[in-house]
């Protein structure tokens, strides 16, 4: 007798947690869409302001370079150090050197082309 109220007690115990969340979801937020609208814009302001402004707004070309590691079942195999120039909207050109060749990725709008050179069959 004693492990049936436990076990009803247990199952009551779980009817009311998960009656108790799926009630609690209701949003008591009376803020309207407007109200909404205009602190995202606000935030975005402020945030554009902070990155430059206008002179942040008018940037077509952005040029990042680095190093490039691909890995192996956990093991760096190899390094590449790679150019990328954006040019917005749609244009895009990624250089990677690794020693003894080169390869260049062009993409523009929905096409592009590889190119791959290998430096030491030159020699």
């Amino acid at each position: 007798m004693n492990t049936k109220r436990r076990v009803l007690s247990l199952l009551l115990l779980c009817f009311v947690c998960l009656a108790t969340s799926s009630f609690g979801q209701n949003s008591f937020d009376e803020t309207s869409d407007e109200a909404k609208l205009a602190k995202a814009n606000e935030v975005i302001s402020r945030s554009v302001n902070l990155l430059g402004g206008d002179k942040y707004l008018k940037v077509k070309t952005t040029i990042g370079e680095g190093r490039f590691s691909q890995l192996k079942d956990g093991i760096i195999v190899s390094f590449q150090s790679f150019i990328d120039v954006i040019v917005h909207p749609n244009k895009e050109r990624t250089d990677f050197t690794e020693s003894g060749s080169k390869v260049v990725q062009v993409n523009t709008g929905e096409s592009g082309w590889i190119y791959e050179e290998n430096f030491e069959s030159f020699r």
